[in-house]
């Protein structure tokens, strides 16, 4: 399958390089987006270039516009295998390398075979620069052309960024370049402006139908073959079938001539007494000629049916070369994926790894966000108790205040009343530590102003602990600046306090969603290690496959082998079934004589002795023929079971799986295809609300210069006339 699929890619991508052409209109109507980037591949300036010709005249239009490009191009540098920035790099000596990492960002939501899928416009890049020789050497790039004259250098790479992606095409099967790499040897490192180029026109309008029409064509075919591989078995079978009755009746004939061998070895023997015979001769005689004329008959039906074989034998042969150059493909094939099977299998087992650490860091974030929980909710309690203490204070300060200002003898309560003067300076050092640990705001201003009025009071109660008499005090200021400071205490003390809630209710919301994550972890991992379970069976699967291409590998070797013997046998029995034919005909017209009578007897006893020895010579050969021709017909039916057993297992393991995998995987591939081939169609607009019937996309990239100031952009110029 990997195959399959790796030709079609590399075909779309060879269309691509070789057949794409510009469109030719009798007018133009195309759109031209000019980009400058930075070293790092971030754009800082873009123009777009609209040209329209008609029968008016022609039409451009260019305005900057600040939008993101469809294909984003991220630039690296290294020196020496180690990251460095463009600006040091600028001037060093080594091996360096630029990587210019491109992302399509043009996601378009489709459907598939009734499945929503996500597909890339498919944009064609082309990237290019031109390298001073002087201070570099060796240059290479990735997907791509260097060309060298001696003085300088070009570079030219392509990418097809999302395409993997959009195929759905493992990297393991085949990777599609999303990326193009520069390197060189270099000393005094410098390089002028990098060039890429892109369009959503991948292939020239129509190509595409033709490759369809092409697909069309290897359905039918694969079609056409599992039709003709399965006539192929089913005529293997019939051969089977008449070689066995071949082989039956070279058995059957086998033993009539050691019968008649026998029978003609009596008959020399016996000559001397032919003449005491003769009427016992002339009654043998006479069966013999109807028993040699059915013979005949026989032989002539044998020698009919070895040549129908020899004239049958080469495309049989054939065949059977084609089905052993066929199963070592097969084997070949299956070698692969079994490999590939355990390459598969390695990933799975890492992904299952991976998902299991997963699963153990989301516990770990929901046992850590129950932790915070509990800090929120005693964060929320302590800012309610700090209310009611900070309320309860200015209450007892107020009441404080109003004794101090109704206070005028010796029984004043401020009187030696050193237990509230403690009380005070024991609240200020708990508000002044609580003061310590906020951060500046109204708050923490309202807190100090509320420890300033406690001072003054304390201050107060100090002066008057020995009097016995005072004049009444005016507190009505203070009480009034107690009002106010509890009213924005309350005011503040709510804000913290909405504040603690919200940050206890979204605690509880993240502890939710870890649930959720550790849920959809536990999943993942149960999932991650089916799949590794799955893939082992598709290991094992892969090693029975190539196993059984090894014996049918086998299988049709030794058929071959088998062909080659048959093809000597056949060769062996022809010229013996002849020289039988003839003896038998001699034998036949001998036996004819000595029937006429046996006053004839005396004087063809020269004769018959002669013929005898013939007959005898003949009955030889053709004993010897008959074993030929049994050795080769068991031989042959050998050959011909494993045929069978050969062609059912090349159906089973090679035919169908092909006929399934071409309308299956093939067709799936295809269908990504049509869909990839309608969305760059459809990309006619970038900046423009006018459809184009070209748009094409140019990006600079800063170079890099020695002892190069301050970076300074440097400017896009666009000609007015038409491009070409």
């Amino acid at each position: 399958m990997s195959k399959v699929i790796k030709k079609c890619v590399s075909g779309i991508m060879l269309c691509s390089l070789l057949t794409y052409t510009m469109p030719i209109f009798a007018f133009t109507n195309e759109e031209s987006v000019y980009s400058k980037l930075d070293n790092s591949g971030n754009a800082y300036k873009t123009i777009i270039s609209e040209i329209t010709e008609n029968e008016e005249g022609t039409d451009t239009i260019q305005n900057e516009e600040n939008k993101e490009l469809p294909v984003d191009c991220k630039v690296t540098y290294e020196l020496d295998g180690e990251e460095i920035s463009a600006g040091s790099l600028a001037g060093k000596s080594g091996k360096v390398k630029i990587i210019l990492e491109y992302e399509n960002k043009s996601a378009n939501e489709v459907i598939i075979n009734g499945n929503n899928e996500t597909l890339y416009t498919p944009f064609f890049v082309v990237a290019g620069a031109i390298i001073n020789n002087d201070n570099n050497r060796n240059v290479e790039i990735s997907n791509g052309k260097v060309i060298n004259d001696g003085s300088k250098t070009i570079v030219i790479g392509v990418a097809l960024p999302g395409m993997q992606e959009s195929l759905n095409i493992s990297k393991e099967n085949i990777e599609i370049p999303s990326k193009i790499e520069i390197s060189m040897e270099s000393t005094n490192f410098e390089i002028g402006n990098i060039m890429s180029f892109y369009t959503p026109k991948v292939l020239e309008e129509g190509s595409f139908d033709k490759i369809s029409d092409k697909l069309d064509e290897i359905y039918n075919q694969v079609e056409d073959l599992k039709s003709a591989s399965f006539q192929i078995e089913e005529g293997a079978i019939k051969l089977n079938d008449g070689i066995i009755t071949l082989s039956d009746g070279a058995n059957s004939l086998n033993n009539g001539t050691n019968e008649l061998n026998n029978g003609i070895n009596t008959l020399k023997s016996g000559s001397t007494e032919l003449n005491n015979g003769a009427n016992t001769l002339k009654n043998g005689t006479s069966q013999y000629v109807a028993k040699s004329k059915e013979f005949n008959s026989a032989m002539n039906q044998v020698s009919n049916g070895i040549k129908l074989l020899n004239s049958k034998y080469d495309t049989m042969n054939s065949g059977i070369q084609e089905l052993d150059q066929g199963s070592t493909a097969l084997s070949n094939g299956a070698k692969d994926v079994s490999d590939g099977a355990n390459s598969v299998k390695m990933g799975a087992e890492q992904l299952a790894q991976g998902t299991t650490n997963l699963s153990a860091g989301a516990k770990k974030l929901k046992s850590g966000l129950e932790n915070g929980q509990k800090g929120a909710n005693d964060l929320e309690k302590g800012i309610n108790d700090l209310q009611a203490g900070v309320s309860q204070d200015i209450g007892n300060i107020k009441v404080l205040t109003n004794s101090i200002g109704n206070s005028s003898s010796v029984n004043s309560p401020l009187q030696n009343n050193q237990s509230t003067i403690n009380s005070l300076k024991n609240t200020n050092a708990a508000l002044e530590v609580q003061i310590s640990t906020m951060e500046d705001g109204e708050l923490k201003n309202t807190l100090i102003g509320l420890v300033q009025t406690n001072n003054s009071n304390i201050e107060i109660l100090e002066e008057n602990l020995g009097n016995t008499e005072r004049s009444s005090v005016d507190v009505s200021p203070i009480i009034n600046a107690l009002n106010n400071l509890e009213g924005t205490v309350s005011s503040g003390m709510g804000k913290l306090s909405n504040g603690a809630t919200l940050l206890v209710n979204g605690t509880n919301e993240l502890i939710k969603g870890a649930d959720e994550l550790v849920a959809g972890t536990d999943g993942l991992t149960t999932g991650a290690n089916n799949l590794v379970t799955g893939i082992d069976n598709l290991v094992k699967g892969a090693d029975k496959v190539y196993g059984g291409s090894m014996q049918l590998k086998k299988g049709t070797k030794q058929l071959n082998d088998g062909s080659s013997q048959v093809k000597n046998g056949l060769e062996e029995l022809a010229p013996s079934t002849n020289k039988l034919l003839t003896a038998n005909g001699q034998l036949l017209d001998a036996a004819t004589t000595i029937s006429k009578g046996a006053g004839d007897l005396a004087n063809g006893i020269v004769t018959l002795n002669d013929g005898v020895s013939k007959l005898s010579d003949g009955s030889n050969a053709l004993k010897d023929g008959t074993n030929t021709l049994v050795l080769g017909t068991d031989k042959l039916s050998t050959g011909s079971n494993e045929l069978v057993d050969g062609i059912k297992t090349f159906n089973n393991e090679g035919i169908i799986k092909i006929y399934n995998m071409v309308n299956g995987d093939v067709k799936n591939t295809f269908k990504r295809l049509e869909k990839l081939d309608a969305l760059s169609n459809s990309y006619n607009k970038f900046g423009s609300e006018i459809s184009r019937d070209e748009i094409k996309f140019i990006n600079i990239i800063d170079s890099v210069k020695i002892n190069a100031k301050e970076e300074t952009h440097e400017e896009i110029v666009i000609s007015s006339e038409k491009e070409d």
